[in-house]
């Protein structure tokens, strides 16, 4: 790092705390104005704020190792969720608006009534607070770390004699390798907690403007100069072709070959088909809900949810997909024939994610690297932000106020909010000593929550669902997933395909749902009424309120021809992308010219009824 890689790096650090200053007045005033940002901000902020946030340190690496281990097509284990984020802009957005709550398990006791319910709030709130958020925030501490251990010596910084003592005593057997990356994570999470927890969410959101900017400045920047390296886009194919002869078609193609070495078919038809539903945030949730719910109005949280989506899935991963690209050709896959000479091969060959960090270093130059670092600072600090805020805002309003201070004040219930957030650091800490690959930390949180996904969906849809279900798809994936993992059938010599496992989880979870379903306590109709008079759900309602069958179900129609409307064009306008870059210019323009019609459809049809 040269000195202006370090002036702008500083001047980053400095306009993020000032913002946090400035808004501190504003989001300290109650509740909502610290978790949802009073409920006042445009969609185009709700949206670039959700993009931000899921643009963390650990996307990059964990797309580049992807693409970089198993070609583009790989990358349908996330793609896949977009069927979900569709239909959570499409379909559920507006009715989460509508329900004006500040956590996704405040809607607990909105659509369910009685003891049953209460627990379902509480535990959800820790489920999704400690567990999942923590697991999350972990690694995306892990990738920095891995980003820092390369660009921030501190071993040279603090000379042997002090990087000795520190080294004497730190742990065997954590993943966190070294003082040096160790310094740097505490550093940044310490940072981020501090003006976080000074603006809350309304400085998160303004922040995440600068922040998104600035990440996905340095990811094109990369990419750039990570194309350049080897000849421009032109030579990309030629260069596979020359270090993996005919299999340099298959790690270029969108859609699986079928060859179990890239991604097989059942995989991919694993992601698409059952993933995306039952994944715990299948109807939004958690971020997504929290952004959605600091909207100004229903439609604003449509647009800002679907922007989200496009950004995410059109346009945020190319310079990632090409930069593991880059990646296949310098340090090429074991079995390919060619041995790996490019600087930081060693780390590379090793872990794949560690390709992007690595490239950074090697291929950017004073001035440009400290865009770069500053931009993974940014998305690094995006989300973490993000869930801290997220995490204390369940400890806060679903746990503290709910159950142990009903009557508590709105200043001391921010007071609490600021405290739940040093706790949620803490623990989350504590997790990323044991997280190993990125990649690896992802499909197990997905199969974790595998049970959590369809009764999301149906509770909206339907007035059956009940909260026992919901209790019962949380808990039987969670002990499945624990149970498979601590077998070793992800990892150890009896390992099974993560696809397979994550059926098995779903098979058994929908199994328990469906017995919760008819078996257990049933809502009462007039809270089923109150849920529907207040958010306006449409689907089987109308055994339980006034609602006509034919009208309801005509709404719901209509929600689900703009989701299958806009999932098609999303795909079109993604593939359309890699067409330009990396196919054919017209194939590109063609894709890209009707996917963009399908959008301006699906939205005609969603805000038809409004």
């Amino acid at each position: 790092m040269h000195i202006y890689d370090w002036l702008i790096f500083a001047t980053y650090l400095v306009a993020s705390v000032a913002i946090a200053l400035w808004l501190r007045k504003r989001a300290s005033s109650d509740l909502e104005s610290y978790f949802v940002a009073g409920r006042k901000m445009s969609g185009w902020l709700v949206g670039t704020s959700m993009v931000a946030t899921t643009f963390a340190a650990d996307t990059p690496l964990a797309v580049t190792g992807i693409v970089a281990k198993n070609g583009i097509a790989g990358n349908w284990f996330w793609w896949s969720l977009a069927f979900s984020h569709l239909m959570a802009a499409f379909v559920f957005a507006r009715m989460w608006r509508r329900a004006e709550v500040i956590t996704d398990a405040e809607l607990v006791e909105l659509r369910y009534d009685g003891q049953l319910a209460a627990w379902l709030r509480g535990l959800r709130a820790f489920f999704f607070a400690v567990p999942i958020n923590c697991i999350i925030m972990a690694w995306v501490i892990r990738a920095m770390g891995k980003i820092v251990g390369v660009l921030f010596p501190w071993d040279k910084w603090l000379g042997d004699e002090t990087y000795g003592r520190l080294l004497a005593v730190w742990p065997d057997g954590i993943s966190v390798s070294s003082p040096s990356e160790g310094i740097s994570i505490i550093l940044g999470v310490t940072f981020a907690t501090i003006y976080a927890s000074l603006g809350g969410l309304p400085a998160v959101i303004i922040t995440d403007l600068l922040q998104f900017g600035l990440a996905m400045i340095g990811s094109i920047i990369l990419a750039y100069r990570a194309v350049e390296h080897i000849g421009g886009l032109g030579a990309i194919g030629p260069a596979l072709e020359r270090v993996y002869g005919p299999r340099s078609e298959e790690i270029v193609a969108f859609m699986p070959s079928g060859d179990a070495a890239w991604l097989p078919v059942e995989a991919f038809l694993v992601f698409v088909l059952v993933q995306w539903w039952a994944q715990k945030f299948s109807d939004g949730g958690g971020i997504i809900v929290q952004r959605m719910s600091a909207a100004k109005s229903p439609g604003h949280a449509l647009g800002g949810t679907a922007l989200f989506a496009f950004m995410h899935y059109v346009v945020r991963p190319w310079p990632w997909i090409l930069v593991g690209l880059v990646a296949m050709i310098m340090y090429p896959l074991a079995g390919s024939g060619v041995a790996a000479t490019a600087p930081g091969a060693a780390a590379v060959l090793a872990d794949r994610e560690m390709a992007y960090p690595v490239l950074m270093a090697a291929l950017l130059p004073p001035g440009v690297l400290g865009i770069m670092v500053t931009a993974m600072a940014a998305a690094f600090m995006s989300t973490i932000d993000t869930h801290i805020t997220r995490g204390a805002s369940y400890l806060t309003s679903d746990i503290y106020r709910r159950f142990l201070r009903p009557g508590a004040s709105e200043a001391e219930l921010v007071r609490v909010g600021r405290f739940s957030m040093l706790v949620i650091v803490v623990m989350a800490l504590i997790i990323t000593t044991q997280i190993g690959t990125i990649e690896s930390a992802w499909k197990f949180l997905t199969a974790f929550g595998a049970g959590m996904g369809l009764v999301s969906i149906l509770r909206w849809v339907w007035w059956r669902i009940n909260a026992a279900a919901e209790l019962a798809g949380m808990f039987s994936a969670a002990i499945m997933a624990i149970g498979l993992w601590a077998a070793g059938l992800q990892s150890g010599p009896e390992a099974l395909p993560y696809w397979q496992l994550l059926l098995t989880i779903v098979a058994f979870s929908t199994v328990a749902v469906a017995v919760a379903i008819w078996l257990g306590p049933q809502t009462s109709t007039a809270q089923l009424r109150r849920f529907h008079d207040r958010v306006k759900p449409f689907g089987a309602w109308a055994k339980v309120t006034d609602t006509k069958e034919a009208e309801t179900k005509s709404e719901l129609s209509a929600s689900l021809g703009a989701w299958g409307c806009a999932c098609c064009g999303l795909f079109l306008l993604l593939f359309g992308v890699g067409e330009w870059l990396l196919g054919s210019t017209m194939v590109g323009v063609a894709a890209s010219v009707a996917g963009g019609a399908l959008w301006m459809l699906a939205f005609r049809l969603a805000l038809a009824r409004d």
